[in-house]
Parts: structure tokens; C-alpha cells; sequence
């Protein structure tokens, strides 16, 4: 049987994911479901591949043979394995190959390896997340790089429905996988440090998100000491994301990773109206317009993430005035806009 597209991904089998990754796999796949009939889409879940490898291979070479174009969705690690599998299978150009890169590390990881980079100039495509990352992939001699910001369906809210926020305490929010990687242990120390100075609440701080496993100890004895201004708000399903985060004052992203893409969770924020103040990381001012949409401060740097908080304390209404920016910005990452630029490329 023949199909217009195959998609190659993390599609999570039977769990349930909210990563970035999975995500991102499972939007793109409803869209050319949409786009182009269920019948016409073939997928492969990398979930649990290096159980079955044998499997993926078979699956991914009926994919090849059977689609007129291929959508790969790897992971730093899937990137050694699907790369060079899907160019050996592909070796008589039966489909055109097209790498959808999450995050922005793919820049990096082919600087550092010629034999990926090899691999990676013989995809039709390289569709990355930001202006930097394509100018990056330019500088190494990859002119397939096109650029496609992350997406999502949002549910936009209305300028009308915007909370008001005139005094403390006011609430704030993570809204990602949690790690010490993405800075939720900064996000605790900081709003507890602050209110322990003020002598009162002026803070609250939920998290939401699944946890990760190498981080499930730490979180939990972070939690033994919660007190009533911070609470684990559970796993929330990704298409409420902007009816949640647009709840709070501010979204934190407190991320201790520089080679972040366009993060999901601040296309949730600017859908819900909610600024966001977060951590600048190599991608960070092609989505947060710094005093327009958010606050952005050093990598790393907790301190920066405490006096900005201390600054939104003095001036809430510098934040309560982005709000309207936030939700105008939020058209820009809408699904059926940006994956044009993805159809486009597939005619």
C-alpha cells in the first residue's frame, strides 16, 4: 500500500508523554492526518525501540518504500540511530527524507560529528525552530535548513477574560517536564527565599508537569518542605496548557539548558495572556521579547531570577501591561499557520 507522508516519532505507545518531544511528534501527525487523510499517513513510534530493534527496522523500511515523503522526529540520542538508518534504507531515493528538529541542539551535534553532518546534507529538508539554529546549519554547509517554529492548536484567550493583577500575593507558575535541568529547584528556592525576606506571602508558585525519573527523589524531598505558597499542581494534558498557565501572573522558565528551541510551554503562556520570565538560553529572543513579552535573565544565574522577581513585586503592572502583547504574539505559533511552511515543502 502506498502513503502520501510517513511520520517517524516518539509517539509514547501506551503511556502517556507531555515532553516536548512527543508532543510536537503527536501535533504533526493530527495536522497531515488533517491534512491529507488518515489513510494516506503512516507512522513509527520510536518508543521502546532498543527493545525491538529488529521491529523498527521493518517498519521503518516499509515506511521508506511505501511513502512519497518521510518526517523524522529524533531526539539527541534517536539522531545517531535514525540518521544513519533511514539513509541506508533510503539509499535508491525512493522518498524524500525530511529531520523535524526539537530543541536546538542539532546545530551542536552535527559541528561535532562529520559523520552525521555527512548524513544530514542528504535529507530533502531540515526544518529547525529558530533563525539561529538555520544560520547555524548554513555556516556547515547545510543549505536544506528551513526554518519552523514549534506549534501547537491554542486556544487564545480574549483580552476581555484577563485576570487582574494589583497586589501580592500574586501567583506564578512552571508549566514543563521537571528536572533540576529545567530550573524547577531555582523557581523553589527563589519564591521561598523571597517570601521568607518580605516576612509574608507575595509569591505563590505551583508546578506543573511529569516528573522525571532521575529527578523523582530530589522532588520529592523538595516537597516534604513545601508550605502553603507552593504546591505540585499534577500532570495537566497538553491542550489545557493556556487555559491553565493563563491563570497565573507569570509563567517561570527557570531553564538551565542553553540549547532549548521554541519551548511549547511559552506558546501555552502567550495563549493564556500570561508573561513569562525566564532564563536566557542561546534561542531565547526570537520568542521572548524582553520587557514586551517577558523578562529574561542570565543562564544560570538565580540571583538575576530573584532581583527580577523582586522588580515584578515593586512594578506588577509592568507585567499586567504585556498581557495583550502576549496574546497577539501567540498567533504566531498557531498550527495551521506555521505548518504551512512544512506543507509547502512537501508539495
Amino acid at each position: 500500500m502506498a502513503y502520501r507522508v510517513g511520520i517517524c516519532g516518539h509517539f509514547g505507545g501506551q503511556q502517556t508523554f507531555l515532553d516536548g518531544q512527543t508532543v510536537k511528534t503527536k501535533v504533526i501527525f493530527q495536522a497531515l492526518c488533517q491534512k491529507y487523510g488518515e489513510n494516506s499517513v503512516i507512522k513509527v513510534d520510536t518508543y521502546g525501540y532498543k527493545r525491538h530493534p529488529l521491529r523498527l527496522f521493518r517498519q521503518i523500511r516499509k515506511m521508506v518504500c511505501s511513502c512519497k515523503d518521510v518526517l523524522i522526529l529524533p531526539a539527541q540520542n534517536g539522531v545517531k540511530v535514525l540518521f544513519p538508518l533511514f539513509a541506508f534504507l533510503n539509499k535508491k531515493g525512493n522518498c524524500n527524507l525530511h529531520d523535524i528538529a526539537i530543541g536546538g541542539w542539532l546545530p551542536g551535534m552535527l559541528r561535532a560529528h562529520d559523520g552525521l553532518r555527512q548524513k544530514a546534507g542528504t535529507l530533502e529538508t531540515i526544518f529547525v525552530e529558530s533563525h539561529r539554529m538555520a544560520e547555524e546549519l548554513h555556516r556547515l554547509h547545510l543549505d536544506n535548513a528551513v526554518v519552523l517554529p514549534n506549534c501547537k492548536p491554542l486556544s487564545i484567550a480574549s483580552v476581555q477574560h484577563q485576570p487582574s493583577f494589583k497586589h501580592p500575593p500574586f501567583p506564578l507558575c512552571t508549566f514543563s517536564r521537571i528536572s533540576r535541568e529545567k530550573g524547577i529547584t531555582d523557581a523553589i528556592q527563589a519564591v521561598k527565599k523571597i517570601n521568607h525576606k518580605m516576612g509574608k506571602t507575595v509569591f505563590t508558585l505551583t508546578i506543573y508537569g511529569q516528573v522525571d525519573d532521575g529527578y523523582q527523589q530530589e522532588f520529592d524531598n523538595l516537597k516534604k518542605e513545601f508550605d502553603r505558597t507552593i504546591c505540585y499542581g499534577g500532570e495537566i494534558p497538553y491542550e489545557q496548557g493556556s487555559l491553565i498557565v493563563g491563570q497565573y501572573f507569570a509563567l517561570l522558565f527557570p531553564t538551565r539548558y542553553p540549547t532549548e528551541g521554541i519551548p511549547g510551554t511559552i506558546l501555552d503562556a502567550y495563549a493564556g495572556g500570561t508573561p513569562v520570565l525566564a532564563a536566557e538560553w542561546e534561542n531565547a529572543r526570537e520568542i521572548i521579547e524582553d520587557g514586551k513579552t517577558g523578562w529574561l535573565y542570565p543562564l544560570g544565574n538565580t540571583q538575576a531570577l530573584e532581583n527580577k522577581l523582586y522588580e515584578l513585586l515593586e512594578h506588577p503592572e509592568m507585567f499586567t501591561e504585556m498581557r495583550e502583547k502576549c496574546l497577539l504574539k501567540a498567533e504566531n505559533y498557531q498550527a495551521d499557520k506555521v505548518l504551512d511552511i512544512l506543507f509547502q515543502q512537501l508539495e
